[in-house]
Parts: C-alpha cells; structure tokens; sequence
C-alpha cells in the first residue's frame, strides 16, 4: 500500500497506509496508540505540545471529556477527531457514515491492548441520530464544536493527547512466575490463604483458594493416572429410569 496523508504529531511524520477511509481512521488511531503504549514519555510530549498549543477552554473540555465515566463519549471523540484529520472536510459535530462500525473495530482494538471500552461508542449517544453534540455532555459538545473550526495541526495535537491519555488507562496482563514447588511446604500455603481469607474482597479470595486447591488436586489425580470418568450401563439406566417413572406415577395415584 501507498502512504498517504502524514499525521504531524510530536514533531514526527507518522505516515499512515493509504486505503478506505474507515481503514484509515482506524490505522491511525492503532498506530498512534502502539506508539503510546510502546513508550510512556509520549503522554508527556502530549501534554506539553497541548500545554504549549491548545487553547485552555479545549484542553479543560478534552480532559474532562477522556476522563468520563461513560467510555463512549471518550472513544467518539477520539475517532470524530481521527475523521477530521483523514477526511479532506467533515463538521465533526455529526456522526459519519460507517462510523459504528469503526466503533466497534476501535473496541476491539482497545480489549486487545487490555483499555477497557465500550462494545460501539455510538451505541448510546448516536444510534437514531447523527447529530452528536444535543446538550447531554457539554465538554464533549465543545470538543467537537472547537475541532470544527481549529486548524489541522491542533487537532493533530487534541488527537494525540487523548489517545496518549487513553493508552496511560492499560492495565496488561503480567506473565505468571515461574513457582518453586519445593517451596510450597503446607505451613507456608497456611499462611498464604489465612493471609487471603482474612482480607476482606467481597468473596473473591475464597473463590480463588477454593479453585487453586480444586487445580491443584486435579492436577494432583492426573498426573497419578488414578482420575476416572464411570458411568452405569445403559440397560442399569433405563430399568432406573423406569423405576422412577412408576414410583412417581404411584406416588400421584395415592395423592
């Protein structure tokens, strides 16, 4: 693929794969989220080129608008502001055609970098209409209403920012260690779970010691290769079953 229209972000060309415009809202906003995730000094470039550049009634609004509750008006906003920079003219204001669907692509790529988000950001503030900005968040409304008449390169800025802030929300997965199990003597497991079941979660220790040691002795069984599945013969099942059925049928006829 070619490369086309060039993201002017931290004083770097990021060049971002020429192809549908849905493909190019979405490459640009992946690309510039690994970039943020791949090094965490890029929320501080942001912060400072929005700190330098952005006008303060933007920025306050922007912030205020990527820290909501609801996820979706953040995740709108990144990818309202993601059209604007891709499409040659757009009121950012109005919901673009396809746009849920990038939604739901944007999701996904958010789940995958574990960034907790909504499954279609359009879901509960666009889905019977296409215009966005209707008075339930005003920062929001402002955010688009600014990016409306704000050059290219501001909203570049704005973009960056919350995407970077979007990125600093990843909670990973961390590997597991590798345990010593000649380590794991019964006194120090003791301790382990009095320490779990004496902290109070909601009954979510109790869950996790029940199911380590139901792992554990699983795995326990079989690897002696003393686990098991029996099951009755079928002709013992439908004498039984035949049994209960007259049983029950007795029972009904003495009521």
């Amino acid at each position: 693929m070619q490369p086309t229209r060039v993201a002017l972000w931290d004083g770097m060309a990021k060049q971002v794969p020429k192809g549908s415009t849905s493909q190019e809202v979405i490459a640009l906003v992946e690309t510039t989220l690994d970039r943020c995730l791949a090094s965490p000094a890029e929320l501080q470039t942001a912060q400072a080129e929005a700190d330098a550049n952005l006008p303060a009634h933007a920025r306050a609004a922007l912030d205020k608008t990527v820290a909501l509750p609801s996820r979706s008006y953040r995740d709108a906003a990144i990818i309202q502001l993601a059209y604007g920079l891709t499409l040659k003219e757009m009121d950012h204001t109005r919901r673009q055609a396809g746009a849920r669907t990038i939604a739901s692509k944007v999701s996904k790529l958010f789940r995958k970098r574990h960034i907790a988000a909504v499954d279609d950001a359009y879901q509960n503030i666009g889905k019977n209409t296409v215009d966005l900005a209707r008075g339930n968040e005003p920062d929001f409304d402002a955010v688009l209403k600014w990016a409306n008449n704000a050059p290219a390169n501001l909203r570049t800025i704005a973009f960056g920012l919350a995407v970077a802030k979007t990125a600093e929300t990843a909670r990973p997965v961390k590997t597991m260690p590798v345990l010593d199990s000649a380590k794991l003597t019964f006194p120090v497991m003791a301790r382990l779970v009095g320490g779990l079941l004496s902290a109070p979660s909601g009954g979510a220790h109790e869950q996790f010691a029940v199911a380590a040691a139901l792992e554990a002795a699983i795995e326990e069984i079989e690897g002696s290769g003393r686990l098991r599945v029996e099951t009755k013969a079928v002709d013992r099942i439908r004498c039984e079953l035949w049994r209960y059925r007259r049983h029950t049928v007795k029972a009904r006829r003495e009521d």
